[in-house]
């Protein structure tokens, strides 16, 4: 008998060796054309044209009123130059990176060394958004949100006063009830309901994603570097039932975030499709393995800014599709469709404006037609707008019996980070949870959470919003929903991570580091209610 890790290093072993073949195969994905203004070549082109030329040669166009003139002069812009050899000196674009960070960008060559444009066309760009966009923006409308969850208990954990809270994982097995939650100093916890730790294992790096194997202990995978990062130093490991470690795939990863085990192959190969966010360079990759060819990759996105994977059935032919969450730059929600016999083919589905802060999306069929939907979350502010935007919120787009995904709810949601859909109140629709990592915790820190109760009828979909006063005791950075205490409903986890980026007040920071939980837990009450 062959055990596992004998088995990995067989494979590891093959890598390289025959001919590199797939049995599954994922179409490259193609750039749709560039649609400019008409202009007369031989004039010279105005701001506005200048401005669609350029921004979308990387991004959809992104139009002034989307973020306030001075930030996009003093900000945005000036790093968007760096992206077509613009700069003050050679030195700009890399300021801030490490000296390995930097030879891997210039190796990219994600600078141009040269200016892809002259100064006096730059200068008409700059000044078409000088011109055109809003002295500030715009507060989207007050919605009224009650701060009593009745539906939920909360049970606030701090594991350890020795360290402050970093979780940076949470996930609940809804089969045993366990609660897995790893932190930004490498370690991974196994947590019962009685919230005692029942286990642990130290890793090299934050651990980003989980996933329980039925019959052979976990896979986890690590970040590297936690921070904006392009150095391969992630990794997709196996652990066994005594905590050994096995790697998955050889080679590292840019600071990956999301992984998924697929069974695409009719032969039971395994593989996984592993989300690598990066920072100037990163990548979304498909990994096969197999005894005989050994360990084989395809990229399928050759940018950073891969944030999360679902396979589900998008068009209803009876075999499993991949759709992924590109941010970074070019967000873009992108399907692969099943064509059968292991052939993929890609279709953008959405698009979003480059400021929009793509961060999290998941499929769910909310209008009970059969067909899943998309609830996707925008609220990314870490970068170089930071200021509050009112089209960050979450969104729910429906698909039609063509295929095509339209816009039908938008809930404004300061920094949204991620929304999850479940039947919290078991009435037989779906409601959502969401958490912000960058609400207005000035004015409304307990906005942090949100809980968003289904009001829908049919395709006219409606939610009232609550929370609940102690969601400003942690910095949420994740959240999962599963029966933690087997009771059959529905139960969610949020995970603290005290540490910035954030504009919260010197109290409040105070207090998630001294006296703040590493993760809550929201206990669902609605059976007890019920009963």
């Amino acid at each position: 008998m062959i055990t596992f890790r004998v088995w990995i290093g067989i494979t590891f072993l093959l890598l390289g060796c025959g001919r590199q073949e797939h049995s599954v195969r994922f179409e490259a994905m193609k750039t749709p054309p560039l649609q400019f203004p008409a202009t007369d070549s031989a004039l010279l082109l105005s701001g506005e044209q200048l401005a669609y030329r350029y921004c979308q040669a990387c991004h959809t166009f992104a139009e002034p009123s989307l973020l306030p003139k001075t930030v996009w002069v003093e900000s945005v812009l000036p790093r968007m130059g760096h992206r077509l050899g613009i700069r003050a000196t050679a030195r700009e674009p890399y300021q801030g990176l490490s000296m390995y960070d930097d030879y891997l960008v210039r190796q990219a060559g994600v600078f141009p060394e040269e200016p892809q444009l002259s100064e006096e066309s730059w200068n008409m760009l700059v000044e078409y958004y000088h011109e055109q966009a809003p002295d500030s923006l715009l507060k989207p409308a007050s919605t009224k949100i009650k701060t009593l969850l009745a539906e939920f208990r909360p049970h606030p954990v701090r594991l350890t006063t020795q360290f402050i809270p970093t979780t940076t994982l949470t996930h609940i097995d809804t089969v045993t009830g366990h609660l897995w939650l790893g932190n930004a100093q490498g370690k991974l916890y196994k947590i019962d309901s009685k919230q005692t730790i029942k286990d642990s294992v130290t890793l090299s790096s934050p651990p980003a994603d989980l996933y329980i194997h039925p019959e052979s202990g976990y896979q986890v995978l690590t970040m590297g570097i936690m921070n904006p990062a392009d150095q391969p130093k992630g990794k997709l490991w196996q652990v066994d039932g005594q905590n050994r470690l096995s790697l998955l795939i050889p080679g590292n990863l840019r600071r990956p975030v999301h992984f998924t085990p697929t069974g695409f192959n009719s032969k039971g190969t395994p593989g996984w499709l592993v989300a690598e966010f990066g920072n100037y360079l990163g990548q979304l990759a498909y990994y096969e393995i197999s005894s005989r060819r050994g360990i084989q990759k395809q990229v399928l996105i050759n940018s950073p800014g891969a944030r999360k994977i679902e396979i589900a059935d998008i068009d209803q032919d009876g075999l499993p599709d991949v759709t992924v969450l590109i941010a970074q730059g070019d967000e873009r929600i992108i399907t692969w469709y099943n064509q059968g016999n292991s052939r993929f083919r890609p279709q953008v589905q959405l698009r979003f404006p480059p400021v929009y802060g793509s961060s999290y999306f998941e499929m769910a069929d909310f209008n009970n037609d059969g067909l899943p939907d998309l609830l996707y979350t925008n609220g990314d502010n870490a970068d170089y707008s930071t200021v509050f935007k009112p089209y960050h919120g979450i969104r729910i787009y429906l698909q039609s019996d063509e295929g095509k995904f339209q816009k039908n709810y938008f809930q404004a949601m300061a920094g949204a980070s991620k929304a999850m859909a479940h039947d919290f109140d078991l009435d037989g629709d779906l409601d959502i949870a969401a958490i912000s990592f960058f609400p207005n915790f000035e004015q409304t820190p307990e906005r942090g959470f949100l809980y968003l109760e289904n009001q829908s009828s049919g395709n006219e979909l409606g939610f009232s919003m609550k929370t609940f006063s102690e969601a400003a005791n942690g910095h949420w950075l994740t959240m999962d929903i599963g029966d933690a205490d087997q009771d059959g409903d529905a139960d969610i986890v949020l995970g603290s991570f005290a540490l910035p980026p954030s504009r919260a007040p010197r109290k409040l920071k105070d207090f998630w580091t001294k006296e703040g939980p590493d993760y809550m837990i929201l206990e669902n009450t609605v059976k007890l209610v019920n009963q």
